[in-house]
C-alpha cells in the first residue's frame, strides 16, 4: 500500500515524513512538522485535511526486526486498553506497513511535557499539584484495574502531557507489563534485569527493582514508588533520588524540604516510598488519600 503522497510545498520542522500525506483508515492527515524523536520513533504534528483538527503521529522504525515490530504492537495495544480512561494518551488508528518496516499510531495532540511546563513554572499551585498528580493517579488506577493488572513500569515527569485541549494525560505505555512476580533462579533474574534496565529510570525505579536478589514482590507496587517521586518532584522542583544512588533508594532515605508548604503531599510521599512494596498504598487508597487531601485544602483544615 503506497501510504504517502508528496506535497507540493514542503513544511518547516525537519523528519522524514514532514510535508506528506496520509491516509490513515478514516483519517487523511497533512503531515506538518516532527516535534519529538526519541529512540526508535519520531513524533509529528499532524492535520486532518477534512476536519482541520490536530493530532499526533507517532511513527516506529522497526528496521525489520521482529522484537522492534513487536514492542511497537505491544505499545499500541496497551494505549487501546486504556482508550477509555480521559487521563490516558487516547489512540485514534494505527497501521503497519506491508513489510512490517513502519508502524504509525495517530494519538491525542499534547501541548507540552510537564518538565517543560516546570521550566515556566517553577514553583506550581497546590491546584496544579492536584490537577497533575490526580490525572497520573487516575491513568495509573486505570491500568492497575485491568484483567490483568497493568504496570506502566516507566512513569516519570517526561511522560506526563498537557493535552491540547488542557488536562494532563499519561504517555509512553510501551514499558506497561502484565507480569508480576518473585524472581527466582539467578538466569531468570539475569533476564529480568537486563529487561528492568530497559523499561524503567533509574531516579523512578522502585527498591525491588534495583535488587531483585531481595525476592521482592515485583508489582504495580513499583509504580505507586515512582508515583511518590513524581509526588515529591511536584512539590519540590527535584526529584527525592538520584539516578545513580542505589543504597538510598533501596533503604528509602530521602529528605523532605524543611519548609512549612505540603505537609499533607509530604505525608502521602513518604507512604508511597515505603522501601518495602507490600507497605505502600495501592492505587486505589492513593486516589482516596489524594481526594480526602484536595478537600482539607479546599476547607483550609490543611496544608496541601
Amino acid at each position: 500500500m503506497n501510504l504517502f503522497k508528496s506535497l507540493t510545498k514542503k513544511k518547516a520542522g525537519g523528519g522524514a515524513l514532514s510535508g506528506k500525506l496520509l491516509n490513515l483508515d478514516a483519517f487523511q492527515l497533512r503531515v506538518e512538522a516532527q516535534v519529538g524523536e526519541g529512540g526508535f520513533a519520531s513524533i509529528y504534528r499532524v492535520v486532518e485535511v477534512r476536519s482541520k483538527e490536530v493530532f499526533a503521529l507517532k511513527h516506529f522504525r522497526t528496521g525489520g526486526e521482529q522484537d522492534a515490530l513487536d514492542d511497537a504492537l505491544h505499545e499500541i495495544e496497551v494505549l487501546r486498553a486504556v482508550s477509555t480512561c480521559p487521563d490516558a494518551l487516547h489512540i485514534w488508528a494505527h497501521q503497519v506497513s506491508e513489510d512490517g518496516e513502519d508502524v504509525y499510531a495517530l494519538l491525542d495532540y499534547c501541548q507540552c511535557s510537564l518538565p517543560t511546563f516546570q521550566q515556566q513554572h517553577p514553583v506550581l499551585a497546590e491546584k496544579t499539584i492536584f490537577e497533575i498528580f490526580g490525572a497520573v493517579c487516575r491513568a495509573v488506577h486505570c491500568l492497575h484495574s485491568m484483567s490483568p493488572a497493568i504496570v506502566h513500569r516507566d512513569i516519570k515527569a517526561e511522560n506526563v502531557l498537557l493535552h491540547s485541549e488542557g488536562h494532563w494525560v499519561l504517555c509512553d505505555y510501551g514499558s506497561a507489563t502484565t507480569q508480576q512476580k518473585v524472581h527466582g533462579s539467578a538466569a531468570e533474574i539475569a533476564a529480568a534485569e537486563e529487561d528492568i534496565r530497559r523499561h524503567t529510570t533509574p531516579a523512578y525505579r522502585a527498591p525491588e527493582l534495583w535488587d531483585l536478589y531481595a525476592r521482592e514482590f515485583c508489582g504495580t507496587a513499583a509504580d505507586v514508588w515512582a508515583l511518590g517521586c513524581l509526588l515529591y518532584n511536584l512539590c519540590f522542583g527535584q526529584l527525592p533520588f538520584d539516578g545513580e544512588a542505589k543504597l538510598q533508594i533501596l533503604n528509602g532515605s530521602y529528605k523532605i524540604p524543611s519548609s512549612a508548604r505540603h505537609r499533607g503531599f509530604a505525608k502521602i510521599i513518604e507512604r508511597c516510598l515505603a522501601p518495602k512494596p507490600a507497605q505502600r498504598p495501592s492505587a486505589t487508597d492513593l486516589l482516596e488519600a489524594t481526594h480526602a487531601l484536595e478537600g482539607l485544602v479546599a476547607q483550609g483544615a490543611g496544608g496541601g
